[in-house]
């Protein structure tokens, strides 16, 4: 590739086809899948593009599009190591022109592994949420020298939406992970509630008596309190003679 700017019009247009797909997408998921679709169009010679996140210990691909298969981003989280967790970590772009003549041994020999997926060249960009770096937003170009300084700042165009998005999404992860803590909170009190009852009809006394009893119980025999509601329940199921 030459170092002769990019299409300005074609560029723009693609921008604007991007700014009215966001602005119809009917849900955050839609929304990160037109934007890395969308890079793979307007980014000069259409580099594979991903967007990655931090999840638990660990990383993940959340959205990805492209001819590079999304195992170049694997083989990073295999390493513990690579050029788009090194953006995450450092909050700083990492560009890779051509990543044969980078060091081979690098992100623990990660450089071989990525021109095995087909991937030539590498552009991290950390995507920034609320002043913390949240994810990163991962082109993969599939012939060297395809990031100039043109092409970019193409690609940095790309930044500030998908940054935007990817708050949406870490706000309904974050939704989902409370709403599932609620659930598995519902549900141990329903089970702590029927042992209270087994408690409370063996010992003719109050709710409040049964409570105190059966929290004795799991502390005398170092049991989880639902645990223990739990092998009460079960054992006035196996007492109960079969209908």
């Amino acid at each position: 590739m030459t170092d002769q700017p990019a299409d300005v019009g074609e560029t723009t247009t693609g921008l604007t086809e991007l700014a009215a797909l966001l602005l119809f997408a009917e849900d955050v998921d839609e929304a990160l899948h037109h934007l890395a679709r969308m890079a793979v169009v307007v980014v000069p010679d259409g580099p594979s593009c991903g967007i990655t996140i931090a999840e638990g210990s660990g990383f993940r691909t959340i959205v990805y599009s492209g001819s590079v298969p999304a195992s170049v981003d694997e083989a990073q989280y295999q390493r513990g190591d690579g050029p788009c967790l090194e953006a995450f970590r450092t909050g700083v772009p990492v560009i890779i022109q051509d990543l044969a003549t980078a060091d081979q041994d690098r992100w623990g020999g990660f450089p071989p592994v990525a021109l095995a997926t087909g991937a030539h060249g590498v552009l991290a960009y950390p995507l920034e949420v609320g002043g913390t770096t949240a994810g990163v937003l991962n082109l993969y170009a599939h012939q060297r020298d395809l990031f100039p300084a043109a092409v970019q700042r193409i690609a940095k165009q790309f930044v500030d939406p998908a940054a935007l998005i990817l708050s949406g999404v870490l706000r309904r992860l974050s939704q989902d992970e409370l709403i599932n803590q609620l659930h598995g909170a519902l549900a141990s009190r329903a089970v702590i509630d029927q042992a209270i009852g087994i408690v409370m009809a063996r010992r003719a006394c109050g709710a409040a008596e049964a409570f105190v009893a059966l929290r004795r119980m799991s502390n005398d025999r170092n049991v989880k309190l639902r645990d223990l509601a739990e092998a009460m329940i079960q054992e006035v199921a196996a007492d109960r003679p079969d209908g």
